[in-house]
């Protein structure tokens, strides 16, 4: 599957996000709050589900 946008902010701060929680600057959650943000900004959020 492919991201349906190919530029947005919030997907370039998420791809950011990513590589600053792998290096440890930021927290995974900080990384997947962002990802949230560019999943809705790509209006393919789903929302939380229960486990």
């Amino acid at each position: 599957m492919n991201w349906p946008i190919k530029n947005g902010p919030m997907l370039s701060a998420a791809k950011q996000a990513c590589l600053d929680a792998l290096e440890g600057r930021i927290t995974c959650t900080e990384a997947r709050t962002a990802f949230i943000a560019a999943a809705r900004e790509a209006n393919i959020y789903i929302g939380r589900q229960e486990v």
